[in-house]
């Protein structure tokens, strides 16, 4: 039976997804019809054809190409394993492999968000409504536009929390463990296991991250595996200046760094500087000082209401849900596609916040910080020249807001002192959300 307060959610979410429509149906249309010319799958198409090269003797990592270490520049500069998976289907014919690989994507996310939904045994009505939320964020799609690794590595966390509501952690240390391998930025996710002392899933995770590197190494060579970790890992990291992917330090850096209104000015921020090479080693580490301790109040803060607001079997899954957004806002660089992750807390907020009026405000922190999120338009022609600077910084407080968002739930006692969850409509805990 649908109460009077679901009637407002769905409005809300109908909100959400009737301006996605559009939007969703372009992409679609454009992914269909693929031409050599137009920019769709791009960076795929650099992988394939990478890929592709080096099965042929070329080299992997292209070192020599100017401006190779660059954010965002146009090369191949993921670990091996990823090329390993590419190399057997790899193909000159790359619109095919490439409307394959898109499929994939797409399975994977609504897997993800199948898994989350079940997971939390969440009535009918929300179970529909968190799927039109999906089709509705953005990052999704950008994700999917690019092909990029974020769907795999949204479905292995997605993975890890159902299992780990079902007692099975150690799932949740091996999708971390591939994710790393795969692309290397989940690995700063580790601590989590350490300070929950989850011996089977750090085994996990280190077993599933060694098993992985060799398999990328024994595919496309021991050699290559040595590049990516002794010339290529040490020199990456540079932090973004470009508006179109500023994290948090890029937007503090686009405010400390004194000569970065002329380079935009001069440039429109389209050459891929960084703030290491625009900023005085004093502003850079200034920048790299504030956000590390911004980061590590957020961190602290959220170990210490977790440890004395949820109860033990639920603790590495909250933690999961407060450390992506942690981890998103204070990464170098941060593509929207990155905000992938960011559904596994937003689902999971959506999925357990009871609808009463004590928790409007997680509710409305929620959706206020998430709007970015769900109506960007990365199409839209007036940001061709460039993203503006206000939506630039609306998009970086994105991870804020959702991190928030969670601190206030997990704070108003949405799990009582068993551990068990109220239910989403704001009756009684449910004896099947035990753990």
């Amino acid at each position: 039976m649908i109460r009077r307060s679901d009637f407002l959610l769905i409005f809300v979410v109908a909100a959400l997804f009737i301006p996605s429509v559009p939007h969703s149906s372009k992409k679609i249309e454009t992914w269909r019809h693929i031409t050599p010319r137009d920019g769709t799958f791009f960076d795929f198409r650099i992988f394939n054809s990478t890929t592709l090269g080096a099965l042929k003797g070329d080299p992997l990592y292209r070192t020599d190409k100017p401006h190779f270490f660059r954010p965002g520049s146009l090369v191949y500069k993921y670990p091996p394993p990823y090329a390993a998976l590419l190399s057997f289907g790899a193909t000159n014919r790359w619109k095919s492999f490439a409307q394959r690989w898109l499929l994939f994507d797409v399975a994977l996310i609504f897997l993800s968000v199948g898994l989350m939904s079940r997971a939390e045994r969440a009535p009918p009505l929300r179970v529909f409504l968190i799927f039109l939320l999906a089709w509705s964020w953005k990052p999704f799609w950008e994700s999917c536009a690019g092909i990029q690794l974020e769907p795999i590595i949204l479905f292995f966390l997605s993975l890890g929390v159902f299992a780990a509501k079902r007692g099975h952690t150690w799932l949740l240390g091996a999708g971390l463990g591939v994710s790393a391998a795969l692309k290397v930025y989940p690995l700063l996710l580790g601590p989590l296991l350490l300070l929950q002392q989850r011996a089977r899933s750090i085994g996990a995770a280190v077993a599933s991250l060694a098993l992985t590197l060799v398999f990328g190494a024994v595919r496309m060579g021991w050699a290559e595996t040595s590049t990516y970790f002794l010339e290529v890992l040490p020199r990456l990291g540079g932090t973004s200046l470009q508006r179109e992917n500023l994290g948090g330090m890029g937007q503090l850096g686009s405010i400390v760094v004194s000569g970065y209104q002329q380079y935009m000015g001069a440039t429109g921020g389209e050459e891929g500087v960084t703030l290491e090479a625009l900023g005085s080693p004093v502003e850079v580490w200034t920048v790299r000082i504030i956000i590390a301790s911004i980061s590590l109040a957020m961190a602290l803060s959220a170990f210490r209401l977790v440890s004395t607001r949820v109860d033990e079997g639920r603790r590495l899954v909250v933690s999961v849900c407060l450390a992506v957004p942690i981890l998103l806002f204070s990464m170098p660089t941060s593509w929207l596609d990155y905000q992938c992750l960011l559904f596994l807390p937003v689902g999971w907020l959506f999925l357990h916040l009871p609808l009463e009026r004590r928790h409007g405000i997680p509710w409305i922190v929620l959706f206020l910080f998430s709007l970015s999120a769900f109506l960007f338009d990365t199409d839209n022609p007036s940001y061709a020249a460039g993203t503006p600077a206000a939506i630039s910084l609306v998009r970086t407080l994105v991870p804020l807001g959702v991190w928030a968002a969670t601190m206030l739930a997990v704070g108003q006692q949405v799990f009582d002192s068993a551990g068990q969850q109220r239910g989403p409509q704001g009756g009684a805990p449910r004896l099947d959300d035990r753990t």
